[in-house]
């Protein structure tokens, strides 16, 4: 499903490793826009895909989980090189399933990740 100027949104049952993408395509479309390199209007109707985003992952493994307090596990993550907390869009995954987890700034350069389920690496997206 698509919304005004083409941005995409998850339909219903759709899992993460069907939806991650179309997040990757608006995020490309909206750093087209605003670096402004766009090729058409300033609706955002046709931009430059020579702007594309890329994205960068990183997993937090199972074995790096540690317990918080009832059943709440945490890891520190730290962002890779010439990426900084401010302004940046994280998606974590669990099983390519989208999942909103929280996340407490440590540093520019560093984050904490939480879970309640330690059994499970999360992928993690940044752009």
């Amino acid at each position: 499903m698509s919304l005004t100027h083409g941005t995409e949104i998850p339909a219903a049952g759709e899992s993460g490793n069907q939806f991650c993408p179309k997040i990757e395509r608006n995020w490309t479309r909206y750093d087209a826009y605003v670096e402004h390199k766009h090729t058409g209007g300033d609706d955002g109707s046709s931009l430059d895909p020579g702007t594309a985003f890329t994205k960068q992952t990183d997993t937090a493994l199972v074995i790096g989980w540690g317990l918080v307090a009832n059943d709440i596990y945490s890891q520190i993550m730290t962002l890779p090189t010439g990426i900084t907390f401010d302004g940046l869009n994280i998606i974590t995954t669990i099983d390519d399933d989208a999942y909103n987890l929280r996340i407490d700034k440590i540093d520019a350069n560093s984050f904490t990740l939480f879970t309640n389920d330690a059994t499970k690496d999360v992928v993690v997206y940044y752009g």
